[in-house]
């Protein structure tokens, strides 16, 4: 069972809902209506604009890359990816629960019945996953700005390129102990938000 659906009833939603037909949707949507989706050998290629803005107005990018066979999906500048279960969770905030009736729905697929509290709680527990991601982003990011240029060096000695370092956030925490959780509840962070990410612990009552 995920998410109280039966495995088996996932994977029917999954082979017969069409990710090409959603992805197209979205990504000419983002583009201002323009047909963004080009076949390039056996998979599908767009700018990813479901996501990401386009710097020029020929929307010819090829950052996305769909596989439909194999119901896949990978973008090369954000690495994001996933099924269409992901894709509607990233693009169009819609839980598992969400998503399943809203494809099941789309393409005539029979779904036990799902009650009101069983959508409220997924729905919280998606915004829960997105608080932590965004919390261990940020951390991430105060790591990366708090690299020094001797400790960027390192990473270049080691083949690394600067547009990797800054694409990923390499970086560095802090030997002083405390720093990044000052950081972050400067941010507006609780305990239980920087609790849930795994990156602190609780000790002597207190973060």
């Amino acid at each position: 069972m995920t998410e109280n659906l039966p495995r088996e009833k996932i994977e029917q939603i999954r082979n017969q809902s069409n990710l090409l037909e959603i992805v197209r949707h979205d990504e000419e949507q983002g583009a201002g209506g323009q047909q963004v989706m080009r076949q390039v050998g056996g998979c599908w290629r767009s700018g990813h604009y479901a996501a990401h803005t386009s710097s020029s107005n020929d929307y010819q990018g090829t950052s996305l890359w769909l596989d439909q066979s194999q119901q896949f999906w990978y973008c090369h500048e954000c690495n994001a990816q996933g099924d269409i279960f992901s894709w509607l969770d990233q693009h169009r905030g819609m839980s598992f629960l969400q998503a399943a009736q809203y494809l099941a729905q789309t393409y005539e697929v029979d779904l036990p019945h799902i009650s009101e509290q069983e959508m409220e709680q997924a729905q919280q527990a998606r915004a829960e996953r997105s608080q932590v991601r965004q919390v261990m982003r940020q951390v991430f990011e105060f790591y990366h700005q708090q690299m020094t240029t001797e400790q960027r060096a390192y990473y270049l000695a080691r083949g690394i390129s600067d547009s990797y370092i800054d694409k990923y956030l390499l970086g560095y925490a802090p030997a002083e102990k405390g720093v990044t959780l000052k950081a972050m509840k400067k941010l507006g962070h609780s305990a239980d938000d920087l609790l849930k990410t795994g990156l602190f612990l609780h000790r002597n009552h207190s973060v």
